[in-house]
């Protein structure tokens, strides 16, 4: 019995994550960040120490986009852990935005999670870039939030 029902809620999530695939237009959430996502922002002693590093990874995650974006942006968030003396957690953090983070389950973290909708890789269009470069102009951020987009904005030509 145990077995079917895991089996039931295999499939579940998967038609669920089919269904989330549509044709209605694209809608952009205004950004939001959970920091590190179930992952401590810092050690003992210093609990932000890499929160900066996981804002900037779910700017790019909350926008989504082409493959290449989502290996460009774990593998910074990853270097940007290291470059705080966190070497392990920059290894384990890496494992766990390449295993957890995909672009098809319909998650608060997935790649896109900004969109209303599953986009898997695709890049986005110039209408689209516009509701994200709209949505970073209006949202409410900390001031150093504010550095940290801006650094991110010029980075990525948003």
């Amino acid at each position: 019995m145990k077995k079917l029902i895991l089996c039931l809620l295999v499939v579940a999530s998967f038609v669920s994550s089919a269904l989330a695939y549509s044709d209605r237009p694209a809608q952009l959430s205004p950004f939001t960040s959970d920091g590190c996502s179930n992952w401590p922002e810092g050690p003992r002693g210093n609990r932000n120490l890499w929160r900066e590093c996981c804002f900037v990874h779910d700017i790019s995650y909350w926008m989504g986009g082409p493959r290449a974006e989502r290996l460009k942006a774990d593998r910074e968030l990853s270097s940007c852990v290291k470059s705080k003396g966190a070497g392990l957690n920059s290894i384990l953090m890496y494992i766990g935005v390449r295993i957890g983070g995909g672009p098809h389950r319909m998650t608060s973290y997935r790649w896109g999670y900004g969109w209303n909708q599953l986009r898997g890789f695709r890049s986005l269009s110039a209408s689209e870039r516009a509701a994200v470069v709209e949505e970073l102009d209006v949202a409410q951020f900390t001031s150093a939030e504010a550095a940290w987009v801006a650094r991110f904005r010029a980075e990525n030509d948003i």
